[in-house]
């Protein structure tokens, strides 16, 4: 025997003993992800075309305003989230050290995220108020878009609540340029010929029928994000952003209990755009769908299909790559045809989460939980493969 086989089947003994040995003993068998967790729409806002700086220029610098924010807030996460695997692997702190600093990281997270959060807010009802009294005049695909867009932010809130505060934004407005208008004449500073304050730049002039959305009256808004979507996707139907405006239908649709129509959506996103960057986005949540929902005696089946398909776009060590990887792992084990692939699908992401040099706490608990759901597997069939060594 030579000293390669010797130590694989050493290194495999090994295995069957910690997985069936070593771990402590547990009284219940794992049937379930331990984790949960639901897929963020962050949505990656749409810029409006370069011609509107000299058509529209009030209007582009109030949606230029908002564009940075989402990358923002999505950099702060990333910050917390090394801040924190930082403290985790951190083996010169003890536990109450270690917990303290971990909840201090998130708390200054929590901080700098109100702080944006209330900027965006404001910048946000200023862009509404200006953007639907364009659409009162004509209606625009970029505009209704980003308008739906910024209505997600506000999507659990009532409608008659978010119009309050709209009015209030415009009030605000209209009495700051009438005081600055009284300004301009005692001062004399930008009087038009006779004495007179200059009037403003006229708005654009129309060139189209104005908006469905802008006269409706919406029970949540929801209904208001669904409707400019609609109105996109009948009036504008070679729009340039169009998977964006499918995308964000189907999320308001799954978030609103409509998830057959928001399924229809997202598979009419794969088959008309099958080169979106969404694809990923799509094949994860319908693979989410499948996973919970036993539309079939397979769905499980059908359900580790989508995770491997989402993987494919997402190939870069993110919380979301873990995550697929994980889910698709649990699919197989759940699966009534798929458990020997089962295995391969949990290691794989034992393997990938040992070369992350400081992971997270959801990737420690998927750490743990792989351990378990590998000795159930060692014990319900005793046939170890060579492929289920951990490694380095």
């Amino acid at each position: 025997m030579t000293p390669v086989v010797r130590g694989k089947k050493v290194a495999l003994a090994g295995l069957i003993i910690f997985v069936a040995v070593a771990l402590p003993l547990i009284a219940w068998a794992i049937t379930a992800p331990g984790l949960s967790f639901s897929i963020e729409y962050r949505p990656e806002l749409a810029s409006f075309p370069e011609k509107m700086k000299e058509t529209d220029p009030e209007l582009y610098q109030a949606h230029l305003s908002l564009v940075d924010f989402p990358k923002r807030l999505a950099d702060l996460e990333s910050a917390r989230d090394q801040q924190v695997a930082k403290h985790m692997a951190d083996k010169t702190l003890d536990a109450v050290t270690r917990r303290d600093k971990v909840d201090e990281a998130k708390r200054e997270y929590q901080t700098k995220v109100q702080e944006i959060a209330a900027q965006q807010a404001e910048l946000r009802n200023a862009f509404i108020v200006l953007a639907t009294e364009r659409l009162k005049r004509q209606t625009d695909p970029d505009i209704l878009l980003f308008l739906a867009q910024q209505y997600y932010a506000v999507r659990g809130q009532p409608p008659e609540v978010t119009q309050k505060e709209l009015k209030s934004v415009q009030e605000g407005d209209e009495a700051q340029a009438a005081a600055a208008g009284e300004a301009a004449v005692a001062g004399g500073e930008t009087a038009a010929p006779g004495g007179e304050a200059a009037a403003p730049p006229p708005p654009p002039a129309p060139t189209g029928t104005p908006s469905l959305i802008v006269n409706q009256k919406f029970n949540t808004n929801y209904e208001r994000i669904v409707a400019a979507c609609e109105e996109i996707r009948e009036r504008f139907p070679n729009f340039s952003n169009m998977d964006r405006v499918i995308r964000l239908m189907a999320v308001c649709k799954m978030e609103t209990g409509m998830a057959e129509d928001a399924v229809y959506l997202w598979k009419e996103l794969l088959k008309k755009h099958p080169q979106s960057p969404y694809v990923g986005d799509a094949y994860f949540r319908l693979a989410e769908y499948e996973f919970e929902t036993p539309t079939s005696y397979d769905h499980f089946t059908q359900a580790a299909e989508y995770y491997a398909k989402a993987l494919q776009s997402y190939t870069e060590p993110t919380r979301d790559r873990f995550r697929i990887l994980y889910k698709r792992a649990w699919a197989k084990y759940l699966s009534p045809d798929l458990n020997e692939e089962a295995k391969n699908a949990f290691v794989q992401l034992y393997r990938e989460i040992q070369k992350v040099p400081e992971p997270t706490e959801e990737m420690l608990s998927m750490k743990a939980e792989v351990l378990e759901a590998v000795k159930q597997i060692v014990a319900q069939d005793r046939s170890v493969q060579d492929n289920m060594m951990f490694g380095p």
